[in-house]
């Protein structure tokens, strides 16, 4: 089983302000570096603040990867899929002690998602086993969700 999304769409006005944000960003970083180095310290929260803004920026941009195995796997599918509007793929499993049968889900989400996406998953079946973890890259098709 498996969903599939159409592709990303053209970017948005938010987009333009992210990046307007990271240039202005870009500018404060090099005062800062300038400032250090001709005073011979940190100016306080100057980086920290640069670093946490930069961070929270980008994080809509990582992807994890979720791999489930469960019981109710076509209901994990459903909940990754309305949730997050990208698609997952099932795999029949056989759990090796025991040889009780599982599928798996396996599905990339967005990083501000997995937390959200992996409480709803946990709710819907207690039993279940999530594994998620950083995803370098992803090629083909990829919902990106509107800017708000």
């Amino acid at each position: 089983m498996s969903y599939s999304v159409s592709r990303h769409s053209r970017p948005s006005l938010g987009v333009a302000v992210r990046a307007a944000l990271c240039i202005a960003g870009g500018a404060l970083l090099a005062v800062n570096v300038r400032t250090f180095v001709h005073t011979g310290g940190l100016l306080p929260g100057g980086f920290v603040g640069l670093a946490l803004l930069i961070r929270t920026l980008h994080k809509r941009y990582k992807r994890h990867t979720l791999i489930v195995v469960t019981d109710r796997a076509t209901e994990v599918a459903a909940l990754i899929h309305r949730e997050t509007r990208h698609g997952s793929t099932r795999f029949d499993a056989v759990g090796v002690n025991g040889e009780v049968p599982h599928q798996i889900v396996y599905s990339v989400v967005d990083s501000d998602e997995v937390t959200s996406v992996v409480r709803g998953i946990r709710e819907l079946d207690p039993k279940c086993f999530v594994n998620a973890f950083k995803t370098d890259f992803v090629s083909g098709y990829w919902y990106e969700r509107p800017e708000d």
